[in-house]
């Protein structure tokens, strides 16, 4: 399997388990520092995120392996963040930002609900090399908004998404502001 493809299914993956996640988490509408445990150290992060944030892992098929990633959602009534944290497999670790634009891209293309998305910026995060774009797609009945952020700290990718109807611009900036891998 090509490298472009094993990017693609690692993109579908993680994107698809982000816009699956059921809410279950309290409704408090203050977002507040939150560090996972119970992951690796090296995806470990910070972020302020709203509520009690749930976690899971989704394992994401590559070929003939898969990738484990560990996901955490935190909602209230103004609109649910994610951040999704993964370790390159050996071979992808050489190709940098380019596993950022085949994640974009793939997660575009491969999104339900399909999404209507702005062009993918060159964007990071920390300063540390990213990509992000908005989006707009109708989510159980209502027309949401969204941005995501793909983040790349040597052979870990972060995936980071808000979705709100409509966004809260201060509290995304905020939510995307915040984020600092450890």
């Amino acid at each position: 399997m090509n490298r472009s493809v094993r990017l693609a299914l690692i993109g579908v993956g993680i994107v698809a388990g982000l816009a699956s996640v059921p809410a279950r988490s309290a409704w408090r509408d203050r977002l507040k520092p939150f560090t996972p445990r119970g992951v690796p150290a090296r995806e470990s992060y910070t972020v302020d995120m709203p509520g009690t944030p749930t976690q899971r892992t989704e394992a994401v098929p590559l070929g003939d392996r898969t990738v484990t990633a560990y996901l955490h959602v935190g909602e209230d009534r103004k609109g649910a963040y994610a951040v999704a944290a993964y370790t390159l497999p050996r071979d992808l670790r050489e190709a940098g930002e380019e596993v950022l634009d085949a994640l974009a891209r793939t997660s575009i293309e491969a999104a339900q609900p399909p999404r209507s998305a702005s062009p993918i910026r060159d964007e990071g995060l920390a300063g540390l090399p990213g990509r992000a774009y908005d989006f707009e797609a109708t989510f159980q009945g209502r027309r949401v908004q969204g941005r995501i952020q793909f983040v790349i700290k040597e052979d870990v990718v972060f995936v980071l998404e808000a979705l709100g109807a409509p966004l809260d611009a201060s509290r995304v900036a905020r939510f995307f502001g915040s984020f600092r891998p450890r």
